[in-house]
Order: C-alpha cells, then structure tokens, then sequence
C-alpha cells in the first residue's frame, strides 16, 4: 500500500511530515497522523492560509508506540 507505512515490530516510532499547499487566501490547512485508521488525530496542527501571495507549510512530528504491523498515515484537509 502506497499511502501508509507499516511498522514490522513493536516499539516507539518518530513520523515526521511536512507538506507545502498552494497560494490561497481562504480556509483553514489541516495535517494530521492516524494510526491503523482509528480517526485520532495525531500531531493534529491546523492554521489559516498564509494568504494569496505566500505558500502555506505545516510540519508536524509525532513520538508514537506501535505494536508490529500497525500502519500509520498522513491525512490533510
């Protein structure tokens, strides 16, 4: 599967994203992690758009405790 990144064994696990979005002046940017598709937002930031004339970039990182074979993802909105 191309969209998460599964873990082979049990242990602590540092995800980091950082993920540009186009120029806009409206609306909120949202980037958050899931693990095995749960719906908890891990890491969860969220701003408002930089505006028209300037990218907006959110980074994120998460310490998480995994056990083997559960698989993490990026999600944005």
């Amino acid at each position: 599967n191309n969209t998460r990144i599964t873990v082979p064994s049990d242990g602590l696990y540092l995800f980091t994203a950082t993920v540009p979005f186009s120029t806009n002046a409206t609306g909120v940017r949202e980037m958050w992690f899931d693990v095995n598709r749960t719906g908890n937002r891990h890491g969860w930031v969220a701003v408002p758009t930089a505006g028209s004339a300037f990218a907006t970039v959110l980074t994120s990182s998460v310490l998480l405790s995994l056990t083997a074979g559960a698989f993490v993802e990026v999600f944005l909105r």
